[in-house]
């Protein structure tokens, strides 16, 4: 039987730049809980998705898209805030 994981690793190597369904599992999986791979994974099917949207240089847009784009793969985002930020 293959995994949730290796089906999602075969739809990246051959698709266009989508969204990448993970199992229902009723919560999103917390990113420290997937594995290296996983994250790999998942980072670069969001680079294929990323080069369908215009270009920024704000830190904000940036962790904003990415948040939304990782909940509607099921993954729950999790944003260190950066040094002197906040201040």
């Amino acid at each position: 039987m293959t995994g949730w994981f290796d089906r999602l690793r075969r739809r990246v190597r051959r698709s266009p730049p989508s969204p990448l369904p993970l199992p229902e599992i009723g919560r999103p999986f917390p990113w420290h809980t997937l594995s290296g791979t996983q994250q790999l994974a998942l980072r670069e099917a969001y680079g294929l998705y990323l080069d369908t949207l215009p270009p920024t240089c704000d830190l904000g847009t940036k962790q904003t898209r990415w948040c939304a784009w990782l909940a509607e793969q099921g993954v729950e985002c999790e944003v260190r805030e950066r040094a002197g930020e906040g201040r």
